[in-house]
């Protein structure tokens, strides 16, 4: 019983982590994406289908962090970014909305102005539009 409540707990856990694309690490001098690959994967997304996603952004330095601007590019908006001071330690969330209306594959750029020492941040965002009805 113990085996299988742990199973259960870990597959918990890992589609709870899997919904959320990335984190932003500040480390004092960049905005750095963690995990495995350089870009945020969003998978396979269904045509007209609401695509809203968060970076959780975390400052890891002993410095502030001030994000002055978030752009997306085509297709890609950003609603909501932390406009404040980002104390060290502080984490907050950037949340970007996908226009799924285009069936093909997704290769979108956000672009983050901020005080890191090259002032702008590149986040790549891959995935796939897939028909509605397939």
């Amino acid at each position: 019983m113990r085996i299988f409540c742990a199973f259960v707990f870990s597959l918990i856990s890992v589609c709870l982590v899997a919904d959320e694309p990335g984190e932003l690490v500040f480390d004092g001098k960049a905005l750095i994406l963690q995990g495995e690959t350089e870009y945020i994967d969003l998978g396979t997304l269904r045509q007209g289908e609401t695509a809203l996603k968060n970076i959780t952004i975390h400052n890891r330095s002993e410095k502030i962090l001030r994000i002055v601007n978030v752009r997306g590019g085509c297709g890609l908006s950003v609603p909501a970014w932390p406009r404040g001071l980002m104390q060290p330690g502080q984490k907050e969330n950037l949340q970007f909305r996908l226009n799924t209306s285009r069936i093909g594959p997704i290769d979108k750029v956000l672009t983050l102005h901020a005080n890191t020492w090259a002032t702008t941040t590149l986040i790549k965002i891959k995935g796939n539009v897939k028909p509605a009805k397939d």
